[in-house]
């Protein structure tokens, strides 16, 4: 706790002398406790200490801040951390309490959170929120996955995102000075978890198909499967809606082009398309196929 003066104290002997340590920190009951009023309502006892806010763009601590459990307060530390652009450690890390302080040396700040004697709920006991340390471009807390966390959207949308320019963005923006290894082990977290997403995308297929097929009366759809292999792996998948073919058969012209494209990033292929021209003499697409290669076959 931090007086005016800005003298840490701590909350369990404050609370000690006030005769009321059990009572105080016991937070959980007085959520679930309420008090009726005159009308026989029920209204819920105004908490004697605060929450934390995990919105809250950069945290705030206070002495008898309440967390769900010690996850929950490592990652808010964490996060504030690398807002502040400050390198917290974790000192003590037991079952029942979790101690945290700046590592810059003679820096006074410190968080200690114990759980409550007769709740499950975790409270700040000690918190002194003073830094006399700079910012620190030797963040350990930039790790490549919290890099990958953080740039995830921006990599998936650019794969080729250089290196070297990654490296001037989290210096701008997370203040850290990495290494060239550390930013490929992110980039590669994030094509693994991509990766990960399009294999459980394609156990889906057979259901995709069989709506298609649903909702799409008369129309040819074909899933083709690699049987050579130790198990069935996805090899072709072909479409052609009924509507397609009646619309191509009424309105256009006798003539169909045929077309493809690779596919780029994990999934390798090409799409095939069979074009027609409409009586604006704008394309029509009549069918299309993803397959594993251009081949007599496919």
């Amino acid at each position: 706790m931090v007086d005016e003066e800005r003298h840490e104290v701590n909350v369990e002997c404050a609370n000690e002398e006030d005769g009321c340590d059990s009572h105080a920190m016991d937070t959980d009951e007085e959520d679930d406790s309420y008090d009726e009023t005159s009308d026989g309502e029920l209204v819920r006892k105004e908490k004697k200490f605060p929450k934390f806010d995990a919105n809250a763009p950069v945290p705030v601590f206070t002495v008898g801040m309440a967390f769900s459990d010690k996850s929950t307060f490592r990652e808010a530390v964490i996060k504030y951390g690398l807002a502040e652009r400050k390198v917290i450690k974790f000192v003590k890390n037991e079952s029942t309490k979790c101690r945290a302080v700046c590592s810059w040396p003679k820096c006074p700040w410190v968080l200690h959170l114990s759980k409550t004697s007769r709740a499950s709920s975790w409270l700040i006991a000690t918190c002194k929120d003073v830094h006399t340390c700079p910012p620190r471009r030797d963040n350990s807390l930039v790790t490549s996955r919290r890099i990958a966390d953080k740039y995830e959207k921006l990599i998936l949308a650019n794969p080729q995102w250089s290196v070297e320019s990654m490296r001037k963005t989290i210096q701008e923006e997370m203040f850290a000075d990495v290494s060239i290894s550390k930013i490929k082990r992110a980039k590669s977290i994030v094509m693994q978890r991509m990766y990960d997403a399009t294999k459980g995308e394609y156990a889906l297929v057979f259901d995709y198909q069989l709506e298609l097929l649903r909702s799409n009366p008369g129309s040819t759809i074909v899933v083709k499967l690699d049987t050579e292999e130790l198990e069935p792996m996805f090899m072709r998948f072909y479409v052609c809606f009924d509507a397609c073919k009646k619309g191509f058969l009424a309105g256009c012209r006798k003539v169909i082009g045929l077309d493809g494209c690779f596919f780029k990033g994990l999934t390798n292929g090409e799409l095939l398309c069979a074009l027609g021209r409409d009586a604006n003499n704008q394309m029509y697409p009549i069918a299309w196929a993803v397959v594993e290669r251009e081949t007599k076959e496919s």
